[in-house]
C-alpha cells in the first residue's frame, strides 16, 4: 500500500512539473510580458519594427523614475542596471520584446535609444499568461 501511494505521489509530482512546463509559470510569477517598439516618422509613411533595440524593465519608485526620465539612458552601465534591479532584452526582427517571470508590482519599460520612450505600468496580479504592453515609438521625436 505504501509503495502504491509513493508511485501515485511521484506520478502526480511528475505530471505537475510537466503541466507547469507546458502551461507556464507558477501562481506567484507572471508568465510573459511582451510589447513592440516601432520606428515612426523616419522616412516612412507607416511605422516599421525597431529591430535589435535594447529594452529594459525595472521596478518603479521615485529613484528609478528620475533615471527613466533621462533622455540619454542607454542601459549600458552594468552597475546602474544592478542598482535598478533591471532586466535587459532586445527586440526581434518584428520589433517585439519579451520579459518573463515578472512578479506583481509597479514597473517601467525603457527603450534604450536617444530620447527613448518610457512606459509605466502595474502588474496587479500574477494570475495571467501574457500581459501585452502597448506599442511604443522608439523615441520621443517620432510622430
Amino acid at each position: 500500500m505504501i509503495q502504491l501511494m509513493s508511485r501515485m505521489i511521484i506520478k502526480t509530482a511528475l505530471f505537475g512539473c510537466f503541466f507547469a512546463m507546458l502551461f507556464g509559470a507558477t501562481t506567484t510569477q507572471a508568465q510573459l510580458i511582451q510589447g513592440r517598439v516601432l520606428h515612426t516618422g523616419i522616412n516612412t509613411s507607416k511605422p516599421v519594427p525597431a529591430k535589435g533595440v535594447k529594452v529594459i524593465l525595472f521596478p518603479r519608485n521615485p529613484t528609478t523614475e528620475k533615471i527613466s526620465d533621462n533622455f540619454f539612458f542607454y542601459g549600458d552601465d552594468k552597475i546602474q542596471l544592478q542598482k535598478l534591479n533591471a532586466i535587459v532584452t532586445s527586440t526581434n526582427d518584428a520589433g517585439i520584446y519579451y520579459f518573463s517571470k515578472v512578479k506583481e508590482g509597479r514597473y517601467i519599460v525603457k527603450v534604450c535609444v536617444a530620447y527613448g520612450m518610457t512606459y509605466k505600468f502595474k502588474v496587479v496580479s500574477s494570475q495571467y499568461k501574457v500581459l501585452n504592453i502597448k506599442d511604443l515609438p522608439a523615441a520621443f521625436n517620432s510622430k
